[in-house]
């Protein structure tokens, strides 16, 4: 009996490990089925896209691993969802990662030398996933076969010079079409430029001495032609302290520009309004309100992400407010050139004063808004008195408790002194660093106090101020007193020596 137990058990543990070995391979090819992806954020809103990420990309079958970065964040996704990247509303630029080397000694090297180590980094990427994920996400023909020369095998000084020669005598489209075989002669091969950014202290080049570099390599490598201008592909090398990022471009412009064609003085980034209303985290059915939305980025914005949400805006500009309009009209068609149902957008602008605004009292659960900095718009003399009116008229309108605001300014000194002031009404709940078009931002989260603790709050400092006041007024008739008293005294001591005088005379006289 214990031989029969003993040989069962041996034969589901070898079962175990035969189905173990077999869906080895299986994890293996999934594997190589993922492309990594590099998308820029703006810096101090990391959290909040890989929180995006995460949510939209994750599945019960492959949880979503997101690494943060200064500016940007990696995260993995399969080929068949590779277009699904473009639906992120809290990032800028897309790449698909070609190499990520680390801890490159680049302080210990001279300029030539340290370009050299660039370039052979760079042979050792996986080129041809980085391609194949960017054909699929741009849908473009182009042929992306590297010519009869690899990328890994180093090239001798003759073929060189012969590659010279050929590109002297060569067409215009600079391909190397003989090279390229059946696939080169019926597709052509698309033009690419190289952008270099680099950050760090220790390094002996700069970004110029490595993009001609990297640029020369990857034409005799592919053969594409160098366009500097309405390029095909581009390949970005961003250099750190001490590593190095390879990607290729997928959009070619920046995605916050997506809904904004009608532009104002200070215009608002749609990546940044998405991440400031993303902070706030809507429920469905709430209000969300911008009381100066200038031209719209927000409340664009909570429209096309938060559907379930109404969504209200309004400035004080009457300009202002009829650029709202012209940005949602303009979106309004493009969603009807798309086919897209319900292609309206149900947006009420209105033009109102926020420290007046015609709403009643409880009315509004979220407050989302760029609030002037006082160098465009405003002056920062005007702030002090701005912010508090806003906020306390903000608190008028929002429901205790419940309500939130997301507030964005680059005055911090005049902001932190509002919210000392306003602390019966506002809980600064968390805030966030950004950078916004080159000035150091920040954006405040504040959650409505309640009405019982605002209002004792606001008691306790009139009876603090009512006691200093009577505090303030016993120290005075104490001080009264004293002065009295040291008064009297002088007049007491006046007489006594007035009658010690006449004492004296009198002895004289006698005398």
């Amino acid at each position: 009996m214990q031989l029969l137990c003993q040989l069962r058990r041996y034969s589901s543990w070898l079962i175990s490990r035969m189905a173990g070995a077999q869906g080895a391979p299986e994890m293996e090819a999934t594997r190589d089925n993922l492309a990594t992806i590099c998308a820029t954020v703006n810096s101090g809103f990391e959290h909040l896209a890989t929180q995006e990420c995460v949510e939209k990309f994750t599945s019960a079958a492959r949880p979503r691993q997101v690494k943060k970065f200064r500016g940007r964040i990696l995260f993995e996704i399969p080929y068949q969802e590779v277009k699904q990247v473009s639906q992120l509303r809290s990032v800028d630029n897309l790449s698909v990662l070609v190499g990520h080397f680390t801890q490159i000694d680049f302080s210990s090297q001279d300029k030539e030398a340290a370009v050299n180590t660039i370039c052979q980094k760079i042979e050792m990427g996986n080129w041809k996933h980085a391609l194949d994920t960017w054909q699929i996400f741009t849908g473009s023909e182009f042929c992306l076969d590297p010519l009869p020369k690899s990328l890994s095998k180093p090239q001798s000084s003759e073929a060189k010079q012969s590659t010279s020669d050929e590109e002297d005598g060569g067409g215009d489209d600079g391909a190397g079409g003989d090279g390229g075989g059946e696939a080169g002669a019926t597709a052509p091969r698309p033009t690419f430029r190289v952008t270099c950014t680099r950050s760090g202290e220790r390094h002996h080049f700069n970004s110029r001495d490595v993009a001609p570099s990297v640029g020369s390599l990857i034409n005799e490598t592919y053969g594409w032609p160098v366009k500097m201008k309405d390029y095909d592909l581009e390949v970005v090398v961003n250099v750190l302290e001490d590593s190095m990022l390879v990607a290729l471009s997928m959009t070619k412009e920046s995605m916050h520009r997506r809904n904004i064609t009608h532009f104002g003085v200070t215009t608002l980034r749609s990546t940044i309004a998405y991440c400031m209303l993303r902070m706030t985290q809507p429920q469905p059915g709430e209000i969300i309100c911008d009381p100066m939305c200038g031209v719209g980025a927000i409340p664009l914005e909570g429209l096309l992400a938060w559907r379930s949400c109404l969504v209200m805006s309004g400035d004080v500009n009457e300009v202002a407010v009829e650029r709202t309009k012209g940005n949602i009209d303009s979106l309004t068609e493009k969603r009807k050139s798309k086919q897209i149902i319900r292609p309206d957008l149900p947006n009420d602008v209105f033009r109102w004063d926020v420290t007046n605004l015609p709403l009643k009292s409880a009315s509004i659960d979220v407050f989302v808004t760029d609030l002037p900095f006082g160098k465009r718009m405003g002056s920062r003399r005007n702030n002090w008195s701005l912010y508090r009116q806003c906020l306390e008229e903000m608190a008028r309108v929002c429901r205790p408790k419940t309500s939130r605001a997301v507030l964005l300014t680059q005055d911090k000194k005049c902001m932190a002194q509002t919210l000392q002031r306003c602390g019966h009404l506002w809980r600064k709940k968390n805030f966030v660093f950004i950078n916004h078009g080159g000035l150091k931002a920040c954006v405040y989260l504040l959650q409505r106090a309640k009405e019982k603790e605002g209002k004792r709050k606001h008691e306790g400092d009139d009876e603090s101020d009512s006691k200093a006041a009577a505090m303030g007024s016993d120290e005075g008739d104490d001080v009264e007193d004293d002065v009295e008293d040291d008064q009297d005294q002088g007049c007491e001591g006046k007489h006594d020596s007035g009658q010690e005088r006449e004492r004296t005379t009198e002895q004289k006289e006698t005398t």
